[in-house]
């Protein structure tokens, strides 16, 4: 895999792929002000969307400096931004307000994950996991985590377990058919890999790891 998450379906990597499980109200906010930046005010004044989000998420700090759930937006910018350690700091903070709160762990652990501290996004997402056995994205995740630390059969156990709750996700089915090609089992992977490409045929990592496979090539 990619460092991180390379090849994850939904457009993006892994190690992009941030899951912002905060109150809609703050995510809504967030993203229409970063679309306002883009597409009115930065004609004017030159401003990235992540700039904007952080501007905005900084705003519920100074306005709500109680509620987890602001640093919590604040380190979520930040690890969309590709800045996981940042964005640890200011999950950190909103841990000190909210221990036990499982939003914070998971993102902390995707954290981790953008650092390669695959341990700890083990230990953290695990119980995780097991609390939110119906969860798609906790075990999704913490099988891509598995990958890239190279424990191929863990990581296809957690695959499987996201398959059972969402069977129509071409991601899950393109990284488990990647990570049966990893251990040599190339009929099991052949397999997921083709429900993938019956999901999406133009799935464009999917094509990439078809055409490794063909050719015996190794993968990330």
């Amino acid at each position: 895999m990619e460092e991180a998450r390379s090849g994850l379906a939904r457009e993006v990597t892994l190690s992009k792929a941030i899951i912002l499980l905060i109150s809609s109200l703050l995510v809504v906010t967030v993203i229409g002000t970063s679309i306002g930046y883009l597409f009115f005010w930065n004609k004017y004044q030159k401003v990235s969307k992540e700039d904007a989000a952080v501007t905005q998420a900084m705003t519920y700090v100074e306005k709500y400096p109680k509620d987890y759930r602001s640093y919590l937006a604040v380190g979520a910018v930040y690890l969309r931004k590709d800045d996981p350690v940042t964005a640890m700091e200011w999950f950190k903070k909103a841990q000190q307000m909210k221990k036990d709160d499982l939003t914070v762990k998971y993102n902390m652990g995707l954290a981790y994950f953008a650092m390669k501290n695959y341990d700890e996004a083990i230990k953290l997402m695990t119980p995780l996991a097991e609390k939110n056995q119906m969860n798609f994205e906790v075990h999704y995740y913490l099988g891509g985590v598995y990958y890239a630390k190279g424990d191929y059969d863990k990581a296809i156990e957690r695959f499987k377990w996201a398959l059972l709750l969402q069977p129509s996700a071409a991601d899950a089915n393109l990284f488990i058919a990647k990570t049966y090609y990893k251990k040599g089992d190339k009929k099991s992977a052949e397999k997921h890999l083709g429900t993938a490409l019956r999901m999406v045929p133009n799935y464009k990592e999917a094509l990439e790891l078809k055409a490794a496979m063909t050719a015996n090539k190794p993968i990330d």
